[in-house]
């Protein structure tokens, strides 16, 4: 096998013909309709052996990688969790609200009874014992469950057309020429790559832009509330700065020498956070441009203004399975973040909808002060017109966007 670069790593096993089927067409699909480079995986791995290093370089060549899971789940969710990269996930057999109840359950006995089973034979080279085992099927089983992918039903063309658009999208939303640059999201990638002998400056942080809102809803108790938060716009480093290179390698670089105990990033280069600052507000008012064309008109609308921030979150190790690694900016109204300065200083801490949500309490206390710190530094810029004082102490803390949306008045 030649160490070349493919747009899609398409994954699966012979378990269900619905599998083999949906693998076929959309191999097909993505070669003759859409040009794409795809090296088509349907092997298990073989007993007794670990991947080969040709094999693994196929995958971490490979711009996406496109796991279809069905019966043999545990191998699928090995790759996944082991080889981190963009992926798409694609599941034949269940709805996506069970997945975490009956499917799960199910596919945890049949996979413990495989390991057992196996345990002789294909587990032996690995010296396994059944506790390690019983961990590693719970530790996938978890996995899964956090695991965000696309569950298809329906006509196999149906399916291959919304598993095809997706692959496509993802590849555009990324944009990455040459060697594929991938997020190492757990250790032990990191060290297969270091025992196989491959240059781990190859694994860097994507340039991929999650756009983050953040707010409060209302919380499980009476006047309770839950912090909480959606992905309202994707974009790349790539799509802000098409014309220079250097700025996204130096927000790259910027981004991964962010502190753990602050994740908004910040810049040496105060000039790279005025550019950065400002693509990124052209692209929030672009997007959501479409109340300001009612105010136009003469139609009554409220404006809001909200602060935002570029922000690479650090990962505990024991949240590296279910929380990504990559660029966020932050998004959040200005009263917003007063309340969480407030119950912060007040020991309050809000619900959340998951476990590792608690990690963006933290972001969103950082993103406060922040803004309590420009208010702060601005009053005393303005005192220092009249008397000759320091600087402010915030003038190497990130500098945070502004943004005004409109939104239509209530009748």
């Amino acid at each position: 096998m030649e160490d070349k670069i493919y747009d899609v790593f398409l994954s699966y096993h012979s378990g269900s013909i619905a599998e083999k089927n949906l693998a076929h067409e959309l191999y097909n699909k993505l070669t003759s309709e859409y040009s794409l480079r795809v090296f088509k995986d349907s092997n298990s791995l073989p007993k007794g052996e670990v991947w080969k290093p040709k094999l693994t370089k196929a995958v971490w060549n490979s711009k996406v990688f496109v796991p279809i899971v069905s019966s043999h789940t545990y191998q699928s969710m090995e790759k996944v969790t082991t080889e981190s990269k963009d992926y798409c996930l694609f599941d034949l057999e269940v709805a996506e609200k069970d997945i975490q109840r009956q499917y799960l359950n199910k596919v945890a006995t049949k996979t413990k009874e495989t390991l057992v089973k196996l345990s002789g034979e294909h587990l032996e080279n690995h010296a396994l014992s059944n506790a390690t085992m019983n961990r590693s099927v719970r530790q996938v089983m978890k996995e899964i469950a956090e695991f965000q992918g696309h569950f298809l039903s329906g006509k196999t063309d149906d399916a291959t057309s919304l598993a095809a658009n997706n692959i496509k999208t993802s590849l555009e939303a990324s944009q990455r020429p040459g060697r594929q640059k991938m997020m190492m999201r757990t250790n032990t990638a990191k060290r297969l790559a270091a025992k196989q002998g491959l240059d781990q400056s190859d694994f860097a942080l994507s340039d991929r832009i999650n756009v983050s809102l953040n707010f409060f809803a209302d919380g499980p108790n009476d006047n309770s509330r839950m912090l909480t938060f959606r992905t309202v716009l994707e974009t790349s480093l790539k799509q802000l700065f098409p014309d220079s290179e250097t700025l996204v390698q130096n927000t790259l670089k910027a981004a991964e020498h962010a502190d753990p105990k602050m994740p908004f990033v910040f810049f040496e280069n105060s000039n790279d956070q005025v550019a950065v600052n400002k693509a990124l507000l052209n692209r929030l008012s672009s997007e959501f441009a479409g109340s300001f064309w009612l105010q136009s008109v003469g139609e009554r609308v409220k404006v809001h203004e909200f602060a935002f921030g570029l922000t690479h979150e650090y990962v505990p190790d024991d949240m590296r399975g279910s929380v990504e690694d990559k660029l966020r900016l932050m998004v959040a109204t200005l009263p917003f973040l007063e309340v969480v300065r407030q119950m912060s200083e007040e020991g309050q801490v809000p619900s959340v909808e998951a476990p590792s949500h608690a990690l963006r309490w933290e972001c969103m206390k950082q993103m406060a002060e922040l803004v309590d710190q420009e208010r702060t530094g601005n009053r005393k810029r303005k005192h220092s017109e009249t008397e000759d004082t320091h600087p402010s102490p915030t003038a190497k803390a990130p500098k945070l966007g502004r943004v005004k949306f409109s939104f239509p008045c209530r009748s």
